[in-house]
């Protein structure tokens, strides 16, 4: 069996999962190996496989309507993603990308599910993991109805904080899509906050210059 935990001992947290929850993804599951790039699963596909990572870094990118990417989330070595389409049977929400190369333990619906009978705290933790999740959405709804200054702070924080990186490769017409606004209404909020040098734009990118400002009028303050 392939040491997946050479630090850890018996009983401890590895990263996210324990030694004995390891143990038993490697039992249900295949280890893979991706180059950097690599898409490992696409939104809106029927896959239904849950990825755990033995090492490497996976972003979870999402899509908007005029082709626009933005990275909203990074995951770690110990982490899962995609369990949320073995549970739901709905399409995926989302794309998983491999931003590093990476080596990562596939598993089947049928395998997830022998985990987690085997492993009942790990179902608790998903569960605490799918609350946290849903009122993340809720408050992104609610936040349909708040100013559209509002809305393009909460979009550049989420992918700032997301992508791991105050620069975006992002363009006004693509942000204008996310926050599903006009790019000329858009354009002059973005004004605003570069006159307040809290962002600076260039071709292509949109750059943070003052995230803990950005977060305060995400929230309203």
């Amino acid at each position: 069996m392939p040491d997946l935990h050479p630090n850890a001992k018996p009983g401890q947290a590895y990263k996210g999962l324990s030694v004995k929850e390891w143990d038993s993804v490697i039992e249900h599951g295949r280890l893979v190996k991706r180059p950097a790039g690599t898409t490992i699963a696409r939104e809106g596909e029927a896959d239904r496989s849950v990825i755990a990572i033995k090492a490497g870094q996976l972003d979870v990118v999402l899509h908007s309507k005029t082709g626009a990417s933005m990275t909203v989330g990074s995951r770690w070595p110990g982490q899962l993603v995609g369990e949320m389409a073995a549970l739901d049977g709905e399409p995926r929400s989302a794309s998983i990308v491999a931003m590093t190369d990476v080596e990562l333990v596939m598993m089947s619906k049928d395998g997830f599910l022998a985990v987690l009978e085997k492993n009942p705290a790990m179902a608790i933790d998903l569960l605490i993991q799918a609350s946290l999740r849903l009122r993340d959405i809720t408050k992104r709804h609610a936040g349909r109805s708040n100013s559209l200054s509002t809305r393009i702070a909460t979009r550049l924080t989420q992918f700032a904080e997301g992508s791991g990186t105050n620069k975006l490769n992002l363009t006004q017409d693509e942000l204008a899509s996310w926050v599903d606004a006009t790019r000329e209404s858009t354009s002059k909020e973005l004004k605003i906050l570069r006159d307040a040098k809290i962002v600076k734009t260039a071709r292509g990118s949109i750059t943070v210059l003052d995230l803990e400002r950005l977060r305060a009028l995400a929230n309203g303050v």
